[in-house]
């Protein structure tokens, strides 16, 4: 992953300190103009493709004579490129996306949609861009919202705590990534686990399955923490991204602090608009799940994935509902028995449903046979 590259860090803290050398007039100039740089050196389509991007979202929004169709036009083709891009990516071929696209894309749609409805902060270009092409989150996110951003752009001043708390998540989010899921998770105790496998079948299929959700959870997250603390150093405080997600006792939980910023959007974007139109709060649910899934990767196994996780939601909303009139019930010894329950069984519908974007299908279903049989 380029977040991990000696390079990509050159790039970030370089454009951290000219930042803070520029004058203000010249820092969202300077923020875009790094970005665009690190782009055209290491993958000069992507620059090419995101600055295009970036073009039609601007354009669409400038135009006030017929504002509805822009956007409506606009929000169609960067969805439809990205879908185009996703879907030759999933084919054998090893086609490659453009750096950084599906964040990318996601925030230009909420800019436009948001200019749409005349809810952003009076801007320049050079602040658009800057928003789009902020080093940090251009990669690995989050997706970070336009009006915070612009907040912190006009009022960026040297602040002693926010630079410690950028290094501090900085230094936190490579341990989880190189220290606890690389070495600890990967290179310690997954090799012993595969040593249990010849006498301990289902125990180590078991904590194979664990520590395959862990790691995938700890690298992700560490990406997070990384491009959050260096926003920080810029003097930018994005979006945090995930809040101890395996303390939630339901899936809905789950889901409100799992990639906070990928679900923020979907259900400001698209429950939100689904649930309006069809007062369905179950089939909007089905449809945000599905979404999500695709927007990781349009594959066979991210449909079975996200409709998953969609139905889960779906019985949760179900579930809470019906039991709505009885909410006092959560309280004492009882209450304390099924948050206990309720956090067992979401831990584990997560941890099975990583099994299937984590492998293909034979292999997820090897995990799933032995975890029923005992490997018997």
């Amino acid at each position: 992953m380029e977040i991990l590259e000696l390079s990509w860090l050159a790039w970030v803290v370089t454009s951290v300190v000219t930042c803070w050398l520029l004058p203000g007039r010249w820092r969202p100039w300077g923020i875009a103009a790094f970005a665009l740089a690190f782009l055209a050196v290491t993958d000069p389509p992507s620059a090419l493709i995101l600055a295009t991007m970036a073009a039609i979202t601007w354009w669409a929004g400038a135009r006030d004579d017929r504002r509805h169709p822009g956007i409506a036009a606009a929000v169609v083709l960067l969805l439809g490129v990205l879908a185009v891009f996703k879907a030759a990516a999933s084919q054998a071929g090893g086609f490659a996306m453009p750096l950084g696209m599906s964040y990318y894309t996601f925030r230009c749609v909420h800019y436009a949609l948001e200019r749409f409805k005349k809810n952003l902060p009076p801007h320049t270009a050079a602040e658009f861009l800057a928003y789009l092409f902020f080093l940090p989150t251009l990669i690995a996110g989050p997706i970070h919202r336009f009006p915070e951003f612009h907040r912190d752009l006009r009022r960026t001043r040297l602040d002693g705590g926010l630079l410690s708390e950028g290094f501090e998540r900085v230094l936190y989010g490579y341990a989880k990534i190189l220290v606890v899921s690389g070495w600890m998770i990967q290179s310690q105790l997954q090799p012993w686990i595969a040593g249990l496998a010849p006498s301990q079948p289902w125990l180590s299929t078991y904590l194979y399955m664990l520590s395959a959700g862990f790691t995938g959870y700890l690298t992700f997250a560490g990406y997070s923490d990384v491009a959050i603390g260096f926003a920080r150093l810029t003097g930018f405080r994005v979006i945090e991204n995930f809040n101890n997600p395996f303390a939630s006792r339901n899936i809905i939980e789950f889901w409100r602090r799992w990639h906070i910023s990928l679900t923020s959007w979907v259900r400001d974007y698209l429950y939100t608009t689904v649930f309006s139109l069809t007062r369905k709060p179950y089939f909007a649910a089905l449809a945000a799940m599905l979404v999500i899934g695709l927007w990781h990767e349009i594959s066979s196994r991210y449909v079975i994935w996200g409709l998953a996780h969609g139905l889960a939601v779906a019985c949760c909303q179900w579930y809470q509902r019906r039991n709505a009139a009885r909410a006092d019930a959560t309280t004492g010894g009882r209450g304390m028995l099924g948050a206990v329950a309720g956090w067992f069984v979401t831990f584990h519908f997560v941890m099975l449903s990583f099994m299937l974007v984590m492998h293909d299908f034979d292999r997820t279903m090897d995990i799933y046979r032995t975890l029923l049989t005992g490997g018997r």
